[in-house]
């Protein structure tokens, strides 16, 4: 079934399903899938990569309302962590397909993008090391 505002992840009900979707497929070609929710996005942990979608929304200080506002953060957060940390911060993919099936890079339609990142053990997260 297709976004309601045709091509695109319009509002959380198809970024939920997109994430859903996304992780059925990235579970088939790996390990179980793991879903961090934070206010502004979802984290798939997927063996060795991680997929983080931002969330089709606007909450003042951030707006990723739209497919092009998503595109340019992303795209954004890539340039701007690739400085420090190349080896972590890979690329930003599209996500395509429909949100129950997506694919990765795939053709067609894009329906939102996904910064790609190598996954670091989870001991190595910010709020770890700064309690150590």
């Amino acid at each position: 079934m297709p976004p309601s505002r045709g091509d695109r992840i319009a509002d959380l009900d198809d970024h939920r399903r997109l994430v859903a979707g996304l992780g059925k497929l990235l579970s088939q070609r790996q390990d179980p899938v793991e879903v961090v929710e934070t206010h502004g996005a979802s984290v798939l942990l997927a063996g060795d990569r991680v997929y983080k979608i931002k969330k089709p929304l606007d909450l003042g200080f951030l707006d990723y309302s739209t497919l092009a506002r998503r595109q340019q953060y992303c795209n954004e957060e890539l340039r701007l962590n690739q400085r420090h940390a190349p080896a972590l911060y890979l690329r930003v993919v599209n996500l395509t397909g429909y949100p129950d099936q997506p694919t990765i890079d795939g053709s067609g339609p894009v329906l939102d993008v996904a910064v790609e990142m190598a996954r670091f053990a989870s001991g190595q997260r910010l709020y770890r090391v700064l309690a150590r």
